[in-house]
């Protein structure tokens, strides 16, 4: 995909809109392991609706990680299991289908209707009615757009919330996926009041003690194959527990293996609980890590990818790094039929 079709302005579908219009009553949720752009763009258009008089429920099948915690002050968020009642409409936001939502499937069947918002480009389809468009570069963006269409006066507490979303989602306006019409948005939530400085210092120069520890940890593990085209490092169990860290300061820790000089495709695989390991991809410009990640059950986008797989570590790591290889070797964009998926 080149340049010029990346960051495009996006036209807000009129059926999400008169959905919006027209409803009173909404619930709001998001992916399991909330990032910037779910919880930035999940609060910014629940408080955006609700001064245009409408009621909001905000829902989170995870905790919030507590990077995020000074955007969580502006407004409470709920478990799905304290969620009842009827709803005018059930917004799933950044979600490329419900299960990624947790217990989305229960939100839904509280709703008249289901609104899905996204920016994946391996969004299902779900909902409704939809607000998908895979050029934009956060759902930041979108949640900007849908707001001024519904007439919404933007408080410096929104556009903080959205910038929130954008800056981590284009990794600091660093990703192919920032195109001009990224920066058009962010300098108008800058003239709206954005408090970039708190966003800067929250979200990318605080960290705990226990996430460099781990992040010493994970740096040894880092190797590299594919004649230096490709890099990977782990997360264990171990490692989290030997310091002290939660699963959620593993983020970030695969931009060290894509940073590598040479490197094509950065690979970070992180043990969870139950025997499941994530798997998060990262490319530079030659392939499209989010067709690697679908063929292993997950999703993303071309640069940012990943996906869950269950297995003995070795054995998934060989599984993952064998894909990559071919698809390096292959030098193909987006297009793994050759590999007889």
């Amino acid at each position: 995909m080149n340049e010029g079709s990346r960051g495009a302005k996006t036209t807000v579908p009129g059926p999400v809109l008169d959905g919006l219009k027209g409803g009173q009553k909404f619930v709001i949720t998001t992916h399991l392991q909330p990032d910037g752009d779910a919880v930035g763009s999940a609060l910014g258009l629940s408080l955006g609706l609700e001064s245009a008089g409408k009621e909001v429920t905000l829902v989170a099948a995870d905790p919030l990680p507590p990077r995020y915690a000074f955007l969580k002050r502006f407004r409470p968020w709920f478990k799905p299991d304290d969620v009842s009642g009827f709803y005018d409409a059930a917004i799933f936001v950044d979600c490329t289908d419900p299960e990624r939502a947790g217990g989305g499937k229960g939100i839904s069947e509280l709703a008249r209707m289901v609104i899905n918002i996204d920016h994946h480009v391996s969004n299902s389809g779900f909902g409704d009615v939809k607000y998908v468009d895979a050029k934009v570069s956060a759902v930041g963006e979108q949640v900007f757009y849908l707001l001024k269409e519904l007439g919404v006066q933007v408080d410096p507490v929104v556009a903080t919330c959205l910038y929130t979303a954008i800056s981590t989602d284009t990794g600091s306006f660093r990703y192919e996926n920032t195109g001009v019409e990224t920066h058009r948005v962010v300098a108008e939530l800058l003239e709206l009041g954005a408090d970039t400085r708190l966003v800067v210092e929250k979200v990318y120069e605080e960290k705990s003690l226990s996430a460099l520890m781990l992040l010493g940890q994970s740096l040894c593990t880092l190797r590299t194959t594919a004649g230096g085209q490709i890099a990977w490092m782990w997360v264990t169990r171990s490692m989290l527990e030997k310091c002290g860290a939660r699963e959620d300061e593993s983020d970030g820790i695969i931009n060290y293996a894509s940073s590598v000089e040479g490197v094509e495709i950065g690979i970070l695989f992180r043990e969870a609980a139950g025997g499941r390991i994530k798997v998060g991809l990262r490319s530079r410009k030659k392939v499209d890590v989010s067709e690697l990640a679908m063929v292993l059950g997950g999703g993303g986008h071309p640069r940012a990818a990943g996906c869950w797989l269950e297995g003995e570590k070795r054995e998934v790591e060989k599984k993952v790094l064998d894909l990559a290889e071919k698809l390096v070797d292959q030098g193909k964009d987006g297009d793994l039929k050759w590999m007889g998926y």
